[in-house]
């Protein structure tokens, strides 16, 4: 009997090991500390960047010129004019080939020579005479208002076309400008 009842006792203590888990009769884990409080965070917000300076002002001075495509003959009449200069500037009118090899100031030659109006405006005509054919031949040109270190204050072009060969030569710029007789 007393084998039978260690038996029994040994089976017991089989059920309840399966039955409970190990360390389910320890004392329980403490539990963990807190975790110690995150430091406060300080945002400092920058103010924003300063606006971006204005882009310089860039020049509004202007010229045209008419006609703008010119018969090329000693008693062609160009009228150059300009607008936006300031009142009683000093400045030339200069005229460039495209490869800026020729160039010719043709201030002294205009009827009158231009002065800067009050409201910045000025007019004047250039008769070809002498450039026709020998400085400036047929071509596109630019006429440049320069000031008195030469720094460009307005710029147009200009084109020629020499209207003493037949019009089947001239180019299309120069057809399409001028109108057939």
């Amino acid at each position: 009997m007393k084998r039978n009842r260690l038996l029994i006792s040994g089976l017991v203590c089989l059920v309840l090991l399966a039955v409970i888990p190990l360390g389910a009769c320890a004392q329980p884990a403490p539990a963990p500390a807190p975790a110690p409080a995150p430091a406060p965070v300080t945002v400092t917000v920058a103010p924003p960047p300063p606006a971006p300076a204005p882009p310089p002002v860039v020049t509004t001075q202007s010229i045209v010129v008419s006609p703008l495509v010119v018969p090329l003959s000693s008693g062609s009449v160009v009228i150059i004019a300009g607008a936006d200069f300031k009142p009683k500037q000093k400045f030339g009118i200069m005229i460039y080939d495209p490869t800026y090899t020729i160039s010719n100031d043709i201030l002294g030659i205009g009827d009158p020579i231009p002065e800067v109006n009050a409201q910045g405006a000025w007019m004047t005509t250039v008769t070809l005479g002498n450039l026709a054919g020998r400085i400036i031949t047929q071509g596109v040109y630019y006429v440049r208002a320069v000031n008195e270190d030469g720094v460009v204050l307005a710029s147009t072009p200009i084109a020629f076309v020499d209207v003493s060969k037949p019009r089947a030569d001239w180019p299309a710029w120069a057809k399409a400008a001028i109108p057939a007789k």
